[in-house]
């Protein structure tokens, strides 16, 4: 659909959209187009989800996978490392960072605390939890086991470029993390419902008003 829209705006076929970003056009292509941006909608946000579940009944890959990201040291040691900033460079000019899922326009927003950014920290954290970085493969290991991590996502060029940030981000921590893209159908069907998954990327509607069914 997207890829009809660009074709659709570059014919002079349409008028008007708003269903791309800046990041999808090349916009020296375009003579007949004209950006116009406005202040960021409270429409969406995205963000990584851990699978905490209790894997019942699951292969031995996805009790490998709930073990690691099980793991709070990991999970914060992720915390520690993602930084949103650089992520931002992937997602548009109007895009900006959020701490939880309450956008500061809404009334109920009290304010949040914004997490800390800490390489150091985050190593300090993985070696004390016995996460031993071997140079030669750039991964960790603990007793016999590599720090690896599966990512779920929808697929698309934006959240492909913002996966592969977060690979980038998370490599230079010996963290190895292993995407894998579906249409929103095969994602919600056969992913989320089995559980099958690490991490999720994935994308929430977020308005002013929290009581979306009032």
């Amino acid at each position: 659909l997207k890829t009809r829209l660009i074709e659709a705006l570059k014919n002079s076929q349409i008028h008007l959209t708003s269903s791309i970003t800046d990041s999808d056009l090349d916009l020296k292509s375009f003579s007949n187009l004209t950006v116009q941006y406005s202040n960021a909608l409270e429409k969406r946000y995205w963000a990584m989800y851990f699978n905490l579940s209790k894997g019942e009944n699951i292969s031995e890959e996805d009790k490998k996978g709930l073990e690691i990201v099980g793991n709070v040291n990991i999970r914060k040691a992720i915390s520690l490392t993602i930084d949103r900033s650089r992520i931002l460079n992937f997602v548009g000019s109007n895009a900006k960072p959020m701490y939880g899922f309450l956008p500061e326009s809404s009334f109920v927003f009290q304010g949040r605390a914004i997490p800390e950014i800490n390489y150091q920290k985050a190593s300090e954290i993985l070696d004390a939890d016995g996460w031993v970085y071997d140079p030669v493969d750039k991964i960790r290991v603990k007793d016999g086991q590599k720090l690896r991590i599966r990512l779920a996502a929808i697929s698309g060029r934006e959240r492909t470029e913002i996966v592969d940030e977060i690979v980038l981000q998370l490599k230079a921590l010996g963290i190895q993390v292993t995407p894998s893209y579906y249409s929103a159908t095969d994602l919600a069907n056969t992913v989320l419902k089995a559980k099958r998954f690490d991490i999720l990327l994935y994308g929430v509607d977020s308005y002013i008003d929290t009581d979306r069914f009032r």
